[in-house]
């Protein structure tokens, strides 16, 4: 269907949102990522997305408030404070964040306006708000996400273009961070953006000799079956990820994501040396801060496995891990407060089934 797409590209974090209808907020990429290569990333095609910021359109346009405004953009390392009088810019300055009272405040008495708009990711320190609330201004806002409020406010008026007929990611399941080329952890805290250009890639279905057995979904080096009433809706070529979702429900909370790692030795000949491996990317997500518990050992589908659990926003996955030959498969599978049936059964029959191809 088609959708409306905003892109905000930063320094630190590159935020991606959709609107269908509503807005959200559906990626947030680590360091900066152009506009063409985040959706081809996220919608494995080209889409005409809104760009927010240089070249596109300006953080202060792009966040909603009064017709007449003053943004205040304040992230890691610098300030930008703007004045909005309905679409435009008509005046703007990059400061030190030590000058942004002092600007804001010359600001606002050159160009009267009727409020202050607090956003950016240093938004969120009550203290700033705290030091612009007891300066000579407009009544002061931080919006509910300040760090995201330009891009949802981007896409909430943009119009879908020709090119934006998309499937629409569900909410994003984190990507594996490399640390190293060898073991990686299926799972850490942020999506790794290691760059496009593999979204060709095509999968194909199979069955058995007799057509009479259940699908088998071949991509990225490795195969699995296809459970019944499940679909393959998306993934991201670059970290060889295929997500298949419900097919009754697509967009809804359950998923399960699949994806290999290769590894720069044999497991099944040094079962050890990767299980030991596996826990020390585990364990170092735990230390960065990454919700993660419960890493185990343990058998499914008749085979050794290792699984963990991982709380997101959008509630919880439940990571299986298969160490074979020079491959790591990590299938993931995403539920609410309670898994479902039928969610359990499809996971298990896809651990089950999962190997290299």
């Amino acid at each position: 269907m088609s959708l409306r797409v905003a892109v905000h590209p930063g320094t630190a974090t590159t935020r991606v949102a959709v609107a269908d209808p509503k807005p959200r907020l559906v990626a947030e990429l680590p360091g900066y990522v152009t506009a063409e290569a985040a959706v081809v990333l996220l919608f494995a095609r080209p889409v005409a997305p809104t760009v927010v910021g240089p070249g596109g359109t300006p953080v202060g346009v792009a966040v909603s408030g009064a017709p007449r405004r003053l943004v205040v953009d304040a992230g890691a390392s610098r300030v930008e404070v703007s004045v909005v009088d309905g679409g435009r810019v008509v005046a703007t300055r990059q400061v030190a964040l030590g000058e942004m009272c002092a600007q804001v405040v010359g600001l606002a008495r050159e160009h009267p306006v009727g409020e202050v708009v607090l956003v950016g990711g240093r938004a969120r320190d009550p203290r700033l708000a705290a030091l612009l609330d007891s300066a000579d201004l407009p009544p002061v806002r931080v919006p509910a996400g300040p760090d995201s409020a330009a891009v949802l406010g981007a896409v909430a008026v943009a119009a879908p273009s020709a090119d934006s007929a998309v499937d629409v990611p569900g909410r994003l399941l984190p990507v594996p961070r490399r640390r190293r080329a060898s073991v990686v952890a299926a799972a850490v805290v942020a999506v790794a953006v290691l760059g496009v250009g593999t979204a060709g890639v095509v999968p194909t279905l199979s069955r058995h000799a007799d057509d009479t057995g259940p699908e088998s979904l071949v991509q990225y080096g490795y195969r699995f079956v296809l459970p019944a009433g499940w679909a393959h809706t998306g993934g991201l070529p670059e970290r060889r990820r295929t997500l298949v979702t419900p097919a009754a429900a697509p967009d809804g909370v359950e998923l399960m994501a699949v994806e290999r790692t290769d590894l720069a030795y044999d497991a099944t000949l040094e079962p050890a040396r990767a299980a030991a491996d596996l826990r020390a990317r585990y364990d170092d997500s735990v230390a960065a801060g990454g919700r993660l518990d419960g890493f185990a050992p343990g058998r499914a589908g008749e085979r050794d496995v290792h699984t963990y659990r991982q709380t997101t926003v959008d509630g919880r996955v439940d990571w299986t891990v298969v160490l074979d030959g020079t491959a790591q498969l990590s299938v993931g599978c995403r539920h609410g407060p309670v898994a479902s049936a039928s969610l359990l059964a499809a996971c298990a029959e896809v651990v089950a089934s999962v190997t290299p191809a």
